[in-house]
């Protein structure tokens, strides 16, 4: 009996270092793909890489000053690829920054939704959850805006708003635009009504929205959403 016990405690073992080795090496190979799609953004010289022009892979890209957020944008044909894949189309369990397939670079979407990952050791979209952490009021007021170059379109986005839906408990939808001007209202006073930071500017009724979207771990089905507004230059 004692030597099935011992069997079976190696076997749990064997299991969860296998685990976790597998864990690090996707971890190890991500970083290495966007450290790559970083220099190649800033335009370094980059040795051996299969990559041309970042331009023909992606449609813009993202950041945060002084976070981990520092990523390509990149847009499928729903939103389910990008779960899984890079922005090289690669089997990644990261995933990749991507723009809700609704949203037409053609025109100017009321919201223009991007979505990413929450990732155990702060990578991807994860962030953004610091936003929201109780008592972690200051975060919002040393990383209040968002740098997104989109389609060759430089801009920077103030923060406007920042909560957490339960999908288990409601149902919330984000749309890149509302079929009528009540409910293009109604979905600002919520932000207004959600949010748990502070800011100086509401979101004005005929202004664009730039919505951040990623998982919260408050439960198995919770969001973090973050709202911004363009600035004017």
């Amino acid at each position: 009996m004692r030597k099935v016990v011992n069997f079976l405690l190696l076997l749990i073992i064997i299991v969860c270092c296998a685990a976790l080795i597998k864990g690090e090496v996707a971890k190890k190979n991500s970083e290495k793909v966007y450290a790559v799609a970083s220099e190649l953004h800033n335009a370094l010289e980059v040795e051996d890489v299969q990559i041309s022009n970042l331009d023909d892979l992606t449609i813009g890209w993202i950041s945060i000053d002084d976070s981990r957020i520092d990523y390509p944008l990149v847009q499928a044909d729903d939103n389910d690829f990008y779960l899984t894949h890079n922005y090289l189309d690669e089997k990644d369990r990261y995933g990749a920054i991507y723009l809700d397939y609704r949203n037409d670079l053609k025109k100017e979407d009321h919201q223009i939704l991007i979505y990413g990952h929450k990732m155990k050791d702060g990578l991807m979209f994860s962030d953004l959850n610091n936003y929201v952490l109780e008592g972690n009021h200051t975060y919002y007021e040393t990383h209040n805006y968002i740098n997104l170059t989109i389609d060759g379109n430089e801009g920077q986005w103030e923060v406007n708003s920042a909560y957490v839906v339960d999908l288990e408990k409601e149902n919330y939808y984000l749309l890149p635009n509302y079929s009528t001007k009540e409910a293009q209202k109604a979905f600002i006073q919520e932000t207004k009504r959600r949010t748990l930071i502070k800011s100086n500017k509401d979101i004005g009724q005929e202004e664009q929205v730039l919505t951040l979207v990623t998982c919260n771990f408050q439960s198995d089905n919770a969001r973090t959403i973050i709202h911004a507004t363009k600035v004017d230059k």
